[in-house]
């Protein structure tokens, strides 16, 4: 088979690595940057420095809020640039500035991005002039952003899709300005809508959902079934084989075309499963080029030709399927998340919308 630009891309990537038992001291670095070519490994010290010294908040303890003043002096470089970010997007809704946490730890709520609208109720007393005392109920909203580290890194490993993280904190402006305080589908259809008006190039924001929900199942496949030596590596294959087949397949093909996530779960795991659970014997032989490469190729196969890659002979797929399902259920519930399919067909509207109004 002929290779794409974006085979090349990826093999030159991997190719710089050690045989995989030797990954463990390798470091992973970007292929591109955002501003500057220290830009991304300025972002990593300073999720690590929030990770191990940074002031948990009181709402999550697995998050930091930049808010605080000591975070933000641990990291200057992403305080600056999310909060000029959010301020870019908030301008065109009546909304205060939120408080932008980041979530640090190592799970697949790194993945998600999230806003809390938390209101106050204030009573004033005054009194008027006749002489009545006269009491007023304030409501205040203030709200919470929050973003998984691996959100950030995700977008931000590749300088083409810095606007991708802009559309996704797009969507979680859009809950709160339409008042949502309960997850459901129609909310999320809202929320997209809201973003594309938000944004300046709404295409933008198909994109990065497409990326962000391509790298949740990923994540969840080696989460569940990989073997123990990839843990460690598990967000740079995310990261890499997400933007890449993006990059050639802007919708993901008949895989953004799945009628469900459970659909869409089921297929990722078809293409990972047979070249990521690797026996314990085999580990020390394999080398990581060739790993990534039959990953990329499987799942070009699940947005060009499924039914293919669920003919193609493989091994047996591992037990892990039970858990996969609940980590699937966990982060895309039915209940909560719009199908794929259903998904971009809103996001599409709403923006061939704009364009007619």
């Amino acid at each position: 088979m002929k290779k794409s630009v974006f085979d090349t891309l990826l093999l030159s990537i991997v190719s710089f690595f050690m045989p995989f038992s030797l990954l463990s001291n390798t470091a992973y670095k970007p292929l591109f940057s955002s501003d500057s070519p220290q830009f991304f490994e300025k972002i990593q010290k300073e999720f690590a420095l929030l990770q191990n010294k940074g002031i948990k908040s009181s709402l999550n303890p697995y998050a930091t809020s930049l808010s605080d003043a000591t975070n933000a002096e641990l990291a200057p470089t992403l305080n600056i640039f999310l909060t000029q970010m959010v301020e870019q997007l908030i301008k065109k809704t009546t909304l205060k500035m939120p408080a932008i946490l980041i979530y640090v730890q190592d799970d697949q709520t790194s993945y998600n991005a999230s806003m809390q609208t938390i209101r106050y109720t204030s009573v004033l007393t005054s009194t008027t002039q006749s002489g009545q005392s006269m009491r007023t109920e304030i409501v205040n909203d203030e709200y919470n952003l929050t973003i998984g580290k691996d959100v950030i890194n995700l977008f931000l490993w590749n300088n083409h899709n810095k606007n991708c993280l802009a559309a996704v904190i797009a969507h979680e402006i859009g809950h709160a300005v339409n008042n949502h305080t309960t997850q459901s589908i129609e909310n999320e259809f809202q929320a997209d809508r809201t973003a594309v008006k938000l944004l300046q190039n709404p295409s933008s924001l198909a994109k990065g959902i497409t990326m962000l929900t391509l790298a949740g199942h990923i994540y969840n496949t080696l989460a569940a079934i990989a073997s123990p030596a990839f843990i460690p590596h598990v967000h740079f294959f995310v990261r890499t084989l997400s933007s890449t087949l993006v990059q050639e397949y802007p919708d993901l093909g008949q895989l953004g075309n799945s009628s469900s996530h459970s659909v869409f779960a089921q297929a990722v795991r078809t293409a990972l499963d047979p070249i990521v659970n690797i026996p314990a014997t085999d580990q020390k032989t394999i080398n990581p080029t060739t790993i990534i490469m039959k990953a990329y190729e499987n799942l070009r196969l699940a947005c060009s030709n499924p039914q293919k890659l669920m003919g193609m002979d493989k091994k047996e797929l591992s037990a892990q399927g039970k858990m996969l399902d609940e980590l699937t259920d966990k982060m895309f519930s039915p209940i909560h998340h719009p199908a794929p399919k259903k998904r971009m067909s809103n996001i599409f509207k709403a923006i061939a919308e704009k364009k007619a109004a």
